[in-house]
Parts: C-alpha cells; sequence; structure tokens
C-alpha cells in the first residue's frame, strides 16, 4: 500500500497540469497519507487533494510497472502528460477535456520551441502529480466559491444545497460524501426537478466522471402505473438512463444527521 510519494528536489517539488499550464509546486512537507499537512489551508490535507486513484488506474495499464507493493512511489513512477491523455479517449469525463486541452497547449508551445518529434518526446517523458484540486491554491479554479463553502461546511451536520461551476469540483464533492458514509442527491434534469440519490461508484474507487457513478432512481424505482420501469429499479448506473445527465451548474444536496 502506497504511503508517500516522493517528489524532486528535497522531496516537495511536483509537477501539475494547472489552469496555467505546466508548473512545479512546493509542498511544506513531501506527501504522505494520513499528513496533516495542508499548505493552502483550506481545511483538505495535501495528501486528500491529490488524485491517487488515476495514479493507480493509469499504472495498471503498464504491464511494466507494478506499483501496487510500493510503500513510497517516486516521480519516475507518476504517470507523463501522454499516459493522462490516453487514459481519456473515449471518455466522456469533463477530466477529458480539461486534460487534452493542456496537452494541446503545451505542446504547441514545445513545438514553437523545438521541432514536432523533440516536442512529443518531451511531453512523452514529462511526468505530472495528478490532482482533484490543488494543493498549493485554495481556489484553484479561481471561481470555487461554492467549493470553499462545501468544504468549510461538509463536517457540520446539515442538510445543504450546493451548486458547482465545474464538474472537477463536483465530483470532488460526491466522492467526499461518500467516502464519509453520507447520503447525497444530485439534480440530474436541466428543467424541472428530477434527483436520484448517488449510492457508490461502478468499481468502489473514487468517481473520475459523472458516468461512474450509481444510484436509486426514486421515480423510475416506484411501484406505479405510469412511473415503474424494472430497467432502472434498484441500483444502476446513471449513465445507462438518458435522462440521467449532470448540467451546469452542478447541483447536489447533502444530508448529514451524524
Amino acid at each position: 500500500m502506497t504511503i508517500a510519494y516522493v517528489g524532486e528536489g528535497n522531496g516537495c517539488e511536483y509537477k501539475v497540469l494547472g489552469s496555467s499550464g505546466l508548473v512545479t509546486i512546493t509542498l511544506d512537507k513531501p506527501l504522505k497519507k494520513n499528513a496533516l499537512t495542508d499548505t493552502d489551508y483550506d481545511g483538505l490535507t495535501n495528501w486528500n487533494e491529490v488524485n491517487t486513484d488515476l495514479i493507480y488506474r493509469i499504472c495498471a495499464q503498464d504491464p511494466n510497472k507494478n506499483i501496487s507493493f510500493l510503500t513510497k512511489i517516486k516521480t519516475s513512477d507518476l504517470p507523463t502528460l501522454t499516459d493522462r491523455k490516453d487514459y481519456y479517449k473515449g471518455s466522456t469525463s469533463s477530466a477529458k477535456d480539461y486534460v487534452e486541452r493542456g496537452y494541446s497547449q503545451l505542446l504547441g508551445k514545445y513545438i514553437g520551441q523545438y521541432n514536432v518529434g523533440s516536442a512529443k518526446d518531451k511531453m512523452n517523458k514529462t511526468r505530472t502529480l495528478p490532482f482533484y484540486s490543488n494543493p498549493v491554491d485554495a481556489d484553484s479554479d479561481n471561481d470555487s466559491k461554492a467549493l470553499d463553502e462545501y468544504k468549510q461546511n461538509n463536517s457540520i451536520p446539515s442538510f445543504a444545497l450546493y451548486k458547482f461551476s465545474s464538474m472537477e469540483d463536483a465530483l470532488y464533492a460526491i466522492n467526499n460524501e461518500l467516502n464519509n458514509n453520507r447520503s447525497v442527491v444530485v439534480k440530474t434534469t436541466y428543467h424541472g426537478e428530477h434527483c436520484i440519490t448517488v449510492t457508490g461508484t461502478i468499481d468502489g474507487t473514487p468517481a473520475l466522471c459523472f458516468e461512474d457513478f450509481v444510484g436509486i432512481d426514486p421515480w423510475y424505482n416506484g411501484n406505479g402505473l405510469y412511473n415503474s420501469n424494472p430497467n432502472f429499479a434498484g441500483i444502476f448506473k446513471l449513465y445507462t438512463n438518458a435522462n440521467q445527465t449532470f448540467y451546469q451548474p452542478y447541483t447536489i444536496m447533502t444530508i448529514s444527521f451524524d
């Protein structure tokens, strides 16, 4: 089980694909599981802001790599920019647009500095640390007021409504609710008030896109004459129903009684 990600230099530096392109971030301390270090003071530890699940998923596709037994992962084991772009091929995840846009912008910059072959080779060798939210920026996308509010309130027993401007923020909140065994409801229609309860993910790991979630739809799950539908009874994959689409603003309701 991995318990640490060792960065460059003194172990605290990591390359990340941010909104402004490829940047190097410096943390207060190296990334370690269960550590309480919170560089940007946003209420989340640095470890919880890193997308460790994506690192494992990408590495699992490489037959020459087996990181499952490593307690420490070095920078050389992190996915390259090309790895991340290829991982999202065929995906409908909003993360795909973010990664492909960042990849194209950086590739274009490198092509301007080198030739095409050298630029692609550089992309194949540049390893980055994927994250849910930037651990050195409390407002990673400069428009995350809803996420900031969620982070401040999510530990307080309550009923709350949040409208997120980005899919990444919404995914973070839903994954966090599921991880804490709390109920979370999402609105899945552009007009009207059709909502479903998210109960988990298709494989038990944090969702990377809305299609990774499973849930219960009280409308189709009913026994009424007009709304019962055996195809959508019980727990089902949300993307199998054409009506289950997550629209912006991405609206969720959290319910906590403990």
